[in-house]
């Protein structure tokens, strides 16, 4: 799976632990979007005590420019409705909400 060439796995460390990763996986999208593909972000790791450190803005940056030359211009995730500091991550490096996804448990 590393060496799909739909996929780009990133991994920060800092003296010799991993304090971020994440993933970048092409996909195709629904027929009656205006585009081809999108890349879906996952695999997330953050240590938490770095988190508004600048480590997430690399990461980020570097998997928008691996979209760009793959030919792919809409990156997408999924994040917990309750996750503040997440969705403050991702809105200050550009993600804005788009699907509210609901549920009912029985």
């Amino acid at each position: 799976m590393l060496l799909a060439p739909y996929l780009e796995v990133l991994v920060a460390e800092m003296d010799l632990e991993i304090i971020r990763s994440e993933d970048a996986r092409i996909e195709t999208v629904k027929p009656y979007l205006n585009h081809l593909n999108n890349a879906y972000l996952g695999f997330i790791y953050t240590k938490i005590n770095l988190l508004g450190k600048g480590v997430n803005a690399k990461i980020i940056e570097a998997l928008k420019e691996w979209c760009i030359l793959q030919d792919v211009f809409e990156l997408r995730l999924d994040v917990y409705n309750d996750n503040a500091p997440a969705i403050k991550e991702y809105e200050k490096a550009g993600f804005k909400k788009h699907l509210i996804n609901i549920r009912m448990i029985v």
